[in-house]
């Protein structure tokens, strides 16, 4: 009988012990997976962030393109403006230039019919 026990108990000690082993094993094998899952997830929100940067880097080149041509439209728009006031402000110089010769030729006309 007390063979018997012993042998039991040996078998329970046994079992218990495999029990535990198991319950170990799958307590590791639960910590490893999470820690896999967290790496995963480490690894998608490094590849969100490494996009978001490259869509703001993106933008900003676009925005600093769409400023460089809108500073160089304004720039040739000033420039037109400025030959087309030049060009303004020599034909009204050639006008006064051409109404003073009539003028001064009808006066030269004048004092020579006056004479």
């Amino acid at each position: 009988l007390k063979d018997r026990e012993k042998k039991l108990e040996a078998r329970a000690k046994i079992l218990a012990e495999l029990h535990r082993q198991s319950a170990e094993k799958r307590k590791r094998q639960m910590i490893k997976d999470q820690q896999s899952k967290l790496i995963l997830k480490n690894l998608e929100l490094a590849k969100k962030e490494q996009q978001q940067r490259r869509i703001m880097q993106a933008k900003l080149r676009d925005e600093n393109l769409k400023r460089k041509r809108r500073l160089a439209a304004e720039r040739e728009r000033e420039k037109i403006i400025k030959v087309l006031l030049k060009w303004m402000k020599k034909d009204q110089e050639r006008r006064k230039r051409l109404l003073a010769m009539a003028r001064e030729g009808k006066d030269a006309k004048r004092q020579a019919l006056e004479k």
